[in-house]
């Protein structure tokens, strides 16, 4: 078993809105510690010879956070529940989370602000490089095309009087391939199908 906790800065309540939740509330520039933020999570790996992980996260935190430590004059606070996995059986690799969010002062937010969200997803890929190909500074290299199903609702739960955005419920379908060259470095590409509109996404990932 492993576990982390952390104090972190908090979100600004004031960008929360129906279809974006409260994805636009990150302090882009300078995090602010006015309404700080507790979070933490557990891995726990249940079995000694299997690849499996199962994982319990939280976030509790306050919602008044400017950027720039800018007051935005906003009470109440923000809880996020979550559960993961990952599990490996030999090429083939799972991954899913479920996440609830529960937002106290959501009508004194405004703009379609839910008192709850909630969301999941589901991939599976395959682990294809070569054993041929792993040489060198690509000795721990993959190959892994990938398809995922997320579905998730930032209107799940509106305050009493506050008429639910039907927009907010959305699902999506992906399918890519993650090429990590090594444990700290990724190359991404992916095509998603969704309710909004299509798109085709490049991307690379570090750990540092």
């Amino acid at each position: 078993m492993n576990y982390q906790l952390y104090v972190t800065g908090g979100l600004d309540g004031s960008q929360f809105d129906d279809t974006n939740g409260i994805r636009d509330g990150r302090n882009k520039e300078r995090p602010s510690l006015n309404d700080p933020a507790i979070s933490g999570r557990i891995d726990i790996y249940p079995f000694k010879e299997s690849d499996l992980r199962l994982g319990l996260s939280s976030y509790a935190g306050g919602l008044n956070n400017g950027n720039k430590g800018e007051d935005p004059g906003i009470s109440g606070d923000i809880l996020i529940l979550s559960t993961d996995f990952s599990w490996r059986i030999r090429n083939l690799i799972l991954n899913g989370a479920i996440a609830h969010e529960s937002i106290d002062g959501a009508y004194e937010i405004g703009d379609g602000t839910a008192e709850e969200i909630f969301g999941w997803y589901l991939e599976a890929g395959l682990s294809l490089m070569p054993e041929g190909w792993k040489s060198g500074k690509l000795k721990e290299a993959d190959l892994i095309p990938f398809i995922r199903y997320d579905d998730y609702d930032t209107q799940y739960s509106m305050p009493g009087g506050v008429e639910k955005n039907p927009d907010g419920d959305r699902s999506e379908v992906t399918v890519g391939l993650n090429a990590p060259l090594t444990p700290q470095f990724v190359l991404k590409a992916d095509y998603r199908f969704n309710d909004a509109g299509d798109s085709l996404n490049f991307g690379a990932g570090f750990v540092f």
